[in-house]
């Protein structure tokens, strides 16, 4: 069998392994076949007695996730279908020396009963696991830079600089928490509203019943009470509040919906109806549920045209 058959049953062994493996991290899988014209490159070079048996790259594939914190977790779930060969990483510990440099593995498939082609055992791959930032820095300039058809020195000095900037970049998106804490003095009162509110969803409902985006969930909310004109203390005490405990613990509400009724309750006819001016003033509409006027009936005092039609065209 041609090295070429082997390596593309290789390619598609990896792919149904490996693809999964970047999306439950966020990110994305890529690979490809070393060309004939790229190998017979690499055997002028002379560097390789046996290259079919000394090229490791005859198949590549690359694995690109969010941040670097992420670049282990997916290296160690890779082990688990694939056994290492060697590893490098040319991240270095001098504090003159800027090597980004991504996680390169180099791997076979592990035999198993599973493993209906046993054609693909004993072939070498490269696995480069990297961060999404590593990966823009290879296409903007390795692929244009160092494989080219030009020799620059000033071109090698940009991406080598481009590459210690990405570094101390891909650093902060790692490690936000830290290094948001460095402006933790100039945060302004609306986000600390915002993140009061925030925390308020987090304390107030389970887990499993919050969105993914409580972000927008904390600014909608905020939104609501400026509207409303409450303070964020007579926001936070009506959440709290025992009475509002039937709204905060009902599963087909979503925190958002809870808050309206909560808010709406809380108001007097002629504050309600001064929300709902405002609420049509801002360009807004609300999302007003039977369970939730069931709840709250004070809801059903929402205008017609305040609310969210899911109707479409006809049959609305």
């Amino acid at each position: 069998m041609l090295w070429s058959e082997r390596y593309s049953r290789l390619q598609m062994e990896c792919r149904q392994r490996l693809d999964p493996v970047a999306r439950r991290h966020d990110g994305f899988f890529l690979d490809r076949l070393k060309s004939k014209e790229s190998v017979f490159s690499k055997v002028e070079s002379g560097q390789f007695a046996r290259p079919f048996d000394e090229i490791t790259d005859l198949y590549g594939a690359t694995i690109a996730v969010p941040t670097m914190a992420d670049v282990e977790s997916v290296s160690v779930e890779v082990l688990e279908d694939f056994a290492e060969i060697s590893r490098r990483t040319a991240r270095g510990n001098e504090p003159r020396e800027f090597i980004y440099d991504d996680l390169h593995l180099v791997l076979e498939v592990r035999d198993s009963g599973l493993l209906a082609d046993k054609t693909v055992l004993a072939l070498p791959f490269e696995l480069q696991i990297k961060s999404m930032l590593q990966f823009a820095w290879t296409k903007v300039t390795h692929d244009t830079i160092y494989k080219g058809d030009e020799i620059s020195w000033a071109s090698d000095r940009f991406a080598a600089e481009a590459k210690a900037s990405l570094e101390l970049l891909d650093n902060l998106f790692t490690n936000v928490p830290t290094t948001s804490a460095l402006h933790s003095e100039k945060e302004n009162e609306d986000y600390t509203n915002k993140k009061t509110i925030l925390d308020l969803a987090k304390e107030r409902w389970p887990r499993e019943s919050l969105p993914t985006d409580l972000r927008r969930t904390a600014f909608t909310i905020d939104e609501y009470r400026h509207l409303a004109a409450w303070s964020l203390e007579e926001t936070l005490d009506a959440v709290r509040a025992p009475t509002a405990d039937a709204l905060t613990s009902a599963e087909s509400l979503t925190p958002v919906q809870a808050f309206l009724a909560i808010l709406c309750g809380k108001l007097t006819p002629a504050e309600r109806i001064a929300f709902f001016e405002k609420v049509r003033a801002k360009g807004r509409v609300v999302h007003v549920t039977d369970e939730m006027e069931a709840l709250a009936p004070v809801l059903k005092e929402v205008p017609a045209d305040l609310r969210v039609e899911f109707g479409l065209g006809a049959d609305r």
